[in-house]
């Protein structure tokens, strides 16, 4: 997710399932592709009404989480955000990792950047006011969704 915004809460809150959601439902699409529209996403999105501890809460985790990439990212070149994401979906759905995907894991330690989502992600519901349930990331619409 890329934003002018120079807040990491704001990065936290656009970064997490929730968003996704929202986007996923206002956007639009190119043939099976979905395609962000601004306006609809992003300007029509409702950020939740923290608190300002909760505010400090989402930006600390959202800044750890950046940083753990960054580092993962500059101490194996080869890596990338697509590669290390990749292995973190398959880890979601409890998929066998293959060797390659091993490495990516390894060097990625996409555990721990499946951690920080899963804490990134419970700050923002709780932000929300919407309960949580560990392995699980609520939808704006109250459904739930695996994390």
């Amino acid at each position: 997710m890329n934003t002018t915004q120079d807040d990491a809460y704001v990065l936290g809150v656009l970064s997490r399932r929730i968003h996704v959601t929202w986007a996923l439902a206002q956007g639009s699409t190119l043939e099976d592709r979905p395609v962000y529209v601004k306006t609809r996403c992003f300007g029509t999105f409702p950020f939740p009404a923290a608190t300002s501890e909760q505010q400090a809460a989402i930006r600390e985790k959202a800044e750890a989480l950046d940083a753990h990439r960054k580092t993962r990212l500059v101490q194996h070149p080869a890596l990338t955000m697509t590669t290390m994401y990749n292995v973190l979906e398959k880890l979601r759905a409890a998929t066998p990792l293959d060797p390659k995907e091993q490495v990516i894991h390894d060097q990625g330690l996409v555990t721990t950047l499946r951690v920080l989502h899963g804490e990134l992600d419970a700050l923002v519901q709780a932000a929300y006011g919407w309960p949580h349930r560990p392995g699980r990331a609520a939808a704006p619409d109250g459904a739930e969704c695996p994390a």
